[in-house]
C-alpha cells in the first residue's frame, strides 16, 4: 500500500499526461483533430461516363449532376476547386438495359468524401444511337488518373 500511496501526485500528473498524449495522437492519425478539420460543398458536379463498349450506344444519366462534400485540413481545403474532383459511373462489360448504379469519385490525395447527394444514378444505355454522346462527358483512363485515388 506503501508503493501506491508514495509519489501519488507525480504518478497522477503522468497518468493525466499520458492519457491527453494517447488522445492527441490517435485523433491526429485516424482522423485528424476535429478543430483542424473542415468541410467544403461543391453543388452540381457533372457525372461522366467511363467504361463505353466500342458502338455507340444512347446512354442517358439522371441525374446528371451530384453535390460533393469534401473534408480535410484547412490548408487542403483552401486548396481546392471543382474541377479537381471527377464523378463517374462505369459502364463496362453492361449491355443495353436500365441500371442503378453507384457514383465513383476521383478526388486529389489527402481529402476524403463526406457525402455525395445523390449516391446512385439511374443509367439506362439504349441501342446503337445515331447521336453519339458529347465528348465531354466520356473518360479514357489515363496515367495522370493514376496519381488520384479512386474511391468506390
Amino acid at each position: 500500500m506503501k508503493h501506491i500511496i508514495n509519489n501519488l501526485p507525480f504518478k497522477i500528473i503522468s497518468l493525466i499526461l499520458s492519457l491527453v498524449l494517447w488522445l492527441y495522437v490517435s485523433g491526429e492519425l485516424e482522423r485528424g483533430l476535429w478543430w483542424k478539420i473542415k468541410k467544403v460543398t461543391f453543388s452540381e458536379i457533372p457525372i461522366k461516363i467511363m467504361g463505353l463498349p466500342k458502338k455507340e450506344f444512347n446512354v442517358n444519366i439522371k441525374p446528371d449532376k451530384a453535390d460533393v462534400v469534401l473534408y480535410s485540413s484547412k490548408r487542403n481545403i483552401e486548396s481546392v476547386n471543382r474541377d479537381d474532383i471527377t464523378l463517374f459511373v462505369n459502364l463496362s462489360s453492361l449491355t443495353p438495359a436500365t441500371y442503378e448504379l453507384s457514383i465513383k469519385n476521383i478526388i486529389p490525395k489527402d481529402f476524403n468524401i463526406s457525402k455525395i447527394e445523390p449516391s446512385v444514378v439511374v443509367v439506362t444505355i439504349g441501342k446503337e444511337s445515331v447521336n453519339p454522346l458529347v465528348p465531354d462527358t466520356l473518360i479514357e483512363k489515363t496515367e495522370e488518373q493514376d496519381l488520384f485515388d479512386y474511391r468506390f
